[in-house]
This record gives C-alpha cells, sequence and structure tokens, in this order.
C-alpha cells in the first residue's frame, strides 16, 4: 500500500506497538503478520521532525508513551524494533539528535 505523508496516512491510527511502519519511498509495509481484520497501525513519530508537535496517545499498549512527539523522541529499542521501516531521512535525523544530546 502506498500511501501520500499528508493524505491516507490520516486514516491510520497511531500505536506505540506498530502493525507496520513506512519504507523510504512511504510504502506503508507491515512489521509482523496482520491478522484479516486486524487494524494496521503506525508510529506516528517516524514520521515527523518537528520538535515542537506532539499528542496524547492512548493506544493502551505495555509499553506507551503517553506522549508522542517528534522522531527525535522515539526510544532507541523501537527505532531498532522497527529496522528499515522507517525513512532515511527520519532514522538519520534521530540519529544525529541522539549524538548530540549524548555530549
Amino acid at each position: 500500500l502506498f500511501v501520500e505523508p499528508a493524505n491516507e496516512l490520516v486514516f491510520i491510527n497511531h500505536s506505540c506497538k506498530p502493525s507496520a511502519g513506512l519504507d523510504d519511498e512511504f510504502w506503508l509495509r507491515a512489521l509482523r503478520d496482520i491478522p484479516a481484520g486486524g487494524e494496521i497501525t503506525f508510529d506516528y513519530a517516524i514520521n515527523e521532525r518537528v520538535m515542537l508537535w506532539h499528542m496524547r496517545c492512548r493506544c493502551r499498549e505495555e509499553n506507551c508513551r503517553e506522549i508522542i512527539s517528534s522522531v527525535q523522541t522515539v526510544p532507541s529499542f523501537a527505532m531498532e524494533k522497527y529496522g528499515h521501516l522507517v525513512p532515511n531521512f527520519f532514522r538519520e535525523v534521530h540519529t544525529a539528535y541522539q549524538k548530540k544530546i549524548r555530549l
């Protein structure tokens, strides 16, 4: 499924334990098997770099971050779990920010 960032993605719910991610061309790809009728979700933060943006999360997952912000705030363990399903640009923003806060 290909989605334009400002279009169809608005109809897909956020989850801190998403079932899908975005490749470099913004194609939505499954991170795991999604059963028939199962909800397709993705982590909104992997598609956002503006640090001022945030929203309250209501996903109720075990490791819910409660406040979702930009890609810079995604925990490193989550980025690793998402693997290649974070667009390279956003992965680079995350990596640069993580290096900066460790200084």
